[in-house]
């Protein structure tokens, strides 16, 4: 009898025991929606001895991206908790060029083979970070260790260019000296775009975010393990569209 109301007070003292943390550093697994459209562009072109020429573009999609992040929140402050985290993304897709002179003659298709130092991918790839910080909102907290949330937040976007129409456009604008190289040397032209596409710096952009998500918090033991969704507003690209993003991981909580 001795046994059982020690255990009991036990069973009781753990239930009594808070199942949230103050705070929980975790990391997690990110796969994102954010997608690339497939685009064929054609530029006209001039070159100097007046001959109009044409590049075009065939541009890859990417459907889906891949990613990890890291997440730190706060449990502490009354009614609301507060989350900041930051998620990084990335994809391949290709593109190549292929010139169109005065005569209707074309070259072989060129491929952008850029190498970024941080991936050393052989075809043109993309890359963002997003930092987001959060409010959320805990709901429906009925059940015992599992805390649900909805929240919503301000995101700070940071990624690579886009190997698209535009950047093509703008990079041959600013070198009018290629465009007559491309008749002759289309590969060398390829190649000069494909370095200033690995060495430009980031764009950044703000945006926004909600998100909804459940949070497993097992009294006493210092760990917890979330699930969660973000939907993204704003963009860093014409070309790329930001949307729905997927956070499952885990960490110390205390």
């Amino acid at each position: 009898m001795k046994n059982l109301i020690t255990k009991a007070a036990i069973v009781s003292a753990m239930m009594a025991a808070p199942s949230f943390a103050i705070f929980g550093l975790g990391a997690h697994y990110a796969p994102a929606f954010h997608t690339i459209d497939a685009k064929n562009s054609a530029l006209k072109l001039t070159n100097e001895v007046d001959k109009t020429g044409q590049v075009n573009l065939f541009q890859g999609e990417v459907t889906k991206m891949e990613g990890f992040g890291f997440k730190f929140w706060i449990d502490i402050i009354p009614v609301i908790d507060i989350e900041a985290s930051m998620n990084i993304n990335f994809a391949n897709y290709s593109t190549d060029l292929q010139f169109t002179d005065a005569d209707d003659k074309k070259s072989e298709k060129v491929a952008l083979s850029p190498d970024f130092d941080f991936a050393g991918m052989a075809v043109p790839n993309y890359f963002q970070a997003v930092s987001d910080l959060t409010v959320n909102y805990p709901v429906f907290d009925v059940i015992p260790m599992l805390t649900p949330y909805v929240g919503a937040g301000v995101s700070y976007f940071a990624g690579t260019p886009v190997a698209d129409k535009a950047f093509v456009k703008d990079f041959l604008n600013k070198n009018p000296t290629l465009e007559a190289d491309l008749e002759t040397s289309p590969e060398q032209v390829a190649e000069e775009i494909a370095e200033k596409l690995a060495s430009d710096g980031f764009t950044t952009a703000v945006g926004g975010h909600v998100q909804a998500g459940i949070r497993f918090k097992p009294v006493i033991i210092p760990f917890a393990i979330y699930a969660n969704s973000k939907y993204y507003f704003g963009d860093l690209h014409e070309a790329v569209s930001q949307g729905a993003l997927f956070e499952l991981g885990g960490g110390i909580a205390f």
